[in-house]
């Protein structure tokens, strides 16, 4: 732009002398001499002298003019580079503030994450000891079991004893007086009613195995974190640490009986701080049994372990009974045991 004005200056600069040229070219210059001597001639050519110097004047305006102008769009330009020089001056302030930005936010992500990496050790610790006090339970009932076997191995011999005195008492009788025969009575009674509580079936020698030979058993998780259930929702335990012999749905939750005997369930259920979540053990739709598990700190825990007898059948689940606005069943602390403990 600056360029084009530079010519167009240099020819208005030029043009006086084109005019001037323009203006003598009709008149000849052998006719120019012959008119020297001629008074009109000088005054025709103080005229076009004149007329040459007002276009001289006119020029030097136009050039100054454009001198001008020159200057406006020189400043202008500067003006437009100044404004260039501040815009990108913000621009690079703006770029270093987002880097600051997304660096904070990459390390806050790195931070949630290395505490999400903590929670979930903290998670699997606590999942490792419920699954060793688990242990630890079953192997005291098996322990108890044994127990209660060589206590029924113990008192077979003296049941067929009493059966032989039994005898012994009625053959004597016949030979006893009515008193005597009244006291006798008596005192059997009274053995009789003391072995009572030791009466198990013979049949089933060990009490925690099926007449298959094979444990009533299943040991269910959660596979994925529950979100606000409904209250009266069945929680649906869908990953199965063990499930042998039992009759567990991965589909419905629900644990259908199909061998009559007394059973040992134990569950629980964790919440997030700072919400509660209580839950119910239904048989065939009756609350059995009720545990509640509160946030504090940072996570919560409720569990319970009960006892019941089952006939075949009977159905048994978990469901929600209530829990606070937003509380979700978090998986790793939630889990469902049940197992046959002695068959009837």
């Amino acid at each position: 732009m600056f360029m084009y004005l530079v010519m167009f200056l240099l020819f208005w600069i030029f043009l006086p002398n084109e005019t001037r040229a323009d203006v003598t070219r009709d008149v000849p210059i052998q006719s120019i001499q012959r008119q020297n001597a001629n008074p009109g001639f000088e005054i025709e050519l103080s005229r076009r002298l004149k007329n040459l110097k007002d276009l001289r004047a006119k020029d030097a305006l136009r050039v100054n003019q454009l001198v001008i102008r020159i200057a406006e769009l020189e400043d202008q330009r500067m003006t437009d580079h100044l404004v260039m020089i501040s815009r990108v001056s913000k621009l690079e302030k703006h770029h270093a503030k987002d880097i600051v930005k997304i660096t904070e936010k990459m390390e806050n992500l790195v931070a949630l994450q290395a505490k999400d990496v903590r929670e979930l050790s903290n998670r699997l610790a606590e999942t490792e000891n419920m699954l060793k006090t688990d242990q630890l339970r079953l192997t005291q009932c098996v322990l108890e079991l044994k127990t209660m076997n060589e206590r029924v191995n113990l008192f077979k011999t003296p049941d067929v004893n009493v059966q032989q005195s039994n005898l012994t008492i009625e053959s004597r009788a016949t030979s006893n007086t009515p008193d005597e025969n009244e006291a006798t009575l008596s005192s059997l009674e009274e053995k009789t009613a003391d072995m009572t509580f030791l009466k198990i079936p013979r049949s089933s020698p060990n009490i925690s195995v099926d007449q298959a030979g094979r444990s009533v058993v299943f040991s269910v998780t959660l596979q994925d974190v529950m979100s606000d259930p409904g209250v009266g929702q069945t929680v649906i335990f869908n990953s199965h640490i063990t499930n042998v012999g039992a009759k567990y749905s991965f589909e419905t939750g629900i644990f259908t009986c199909t061998k009559p005997g007394i059973y040992i369930f134990s569950w629980s259920v964790e919440v997030a701080n700072p919400n509660f979540l209580s839950t119910d053990l239904m048989r065939n739709g009756v609350t059995i049994a009720e545990t509640t598990a509160k946030g504090s700190d940072d996570w919560g825990v409720g569990s319970t372990l009960v006892a019941i007898e089952l006939t075949v059948g009977d159905e048994v689940w978990v469901r929600v009974d209530g829990h606070s606005p937003g509380a979700d069943i978090q998986r790793w602390g939630t889990s469902f045991t049940g197992f046959l403990l002695y068959p009837s």
